[in-house]
């Protein structure tokens, strides 16, 4: 009964692709994180294969870009 509360506070409910702040908080050199994020986003893709979450058929590179804003 508690976990959707919790879950919305931190972040992993109620937004389609968001990175949950537990996540957030693990990484601890974000430059690093960010160089990774840039290897990826020069990737051609169009689609994502999440085994614990949304999946997507268009779109995925958005997705990946927005859900990974925070890193900025």
């Amino acid at each position: 009964m508690m976990w959707r509360p919790l879950k919305w506070l931190g972040g992993s409910l109620g937004r389609k692709g968001g990175t949950a702040i537990d996540i957030q908080l693990t990484f601890q050199d974000r430059e690093a994180a960010r160089r990774s994020l840039d290897r990826i986003l020069v990737w051609d893709f169009d689609k994502l294969v999440i085994s614990h979450g949304f999946c997507l058929k268009t779109g995925a590179r958005k997705a990946v870009e927005d859900a990974f804003k925070w890193l900025h």
